[in-house]
């Protein structure tokens, strides 16, 4: 969406050790400021472009419009980005497994809060691992989709 800017990248692997690099989307001064996914393909070169591969939409937002298929807007918040990852003794290595909840932070504006950076503050939130999610693309080399695990955010 626009304004067109990624950035906050966390690396995170996934419980079948795939590499996902986790980025805020869109610009925090706008209320389509989201978390995004990128998304190397199983045996993927991180250094080859065509073996990334990018969530179809927000994972963490509060903007319908811009989420993913089948992941829900915020409830509580708006413009949910600039995240952390808890892991376990801090290594990527360690990252948790599918299932249970895991925390996570971010910062966001309340809903019925004007939108500002001054009414931005961080919260606590919770994420899983979302298994068998497809992300595609199209008018590129290589394969246009590739099926793997996924983020989902909680408040």
């Amino acid at each position: 969406g626009n304004p067109f800017i990624n950035e906050s990248p966390e690396a995170i692997k996934d419980p079948n050790g795939q590499l996902h690099i986790a980025y805020s989307a869109n610009g925090s001064w706008s209320e389509q400021y989201c978390l995004a996914d990128l998304r190397l393909r199983k045996g993927g070169d991180p250094t080859y472009v065509w073996d990334w591969y990018k969530s179809n939409g927000c994972l963490f937002g509060s903007n319908r419009a811009t989420m993913m298929a089948g992941w829900d807007p915020t409830l509580h918040v708006n413009g949910p980005g600039h995240h952390t990852f808890v892991l376990l003794h801090g290594d990527i290595n360690t990252s948790p497994p599918a299932g249970p909840r895991f925390p996570s932070m971010y910062h966001a504006v309340a809903k019925g809060t004007p939108y500002s950076w001054a009414n931005r503050h961080w919260y606590t939130g919770t994420f899983v691992w979302w298994g068998d999610t497809t992300y595609s693309r199209a008018n590129v080399p290589g394969p246009t989709s590739d099926k793997g695990w996924s983020l989902k955010f909680f408040e």
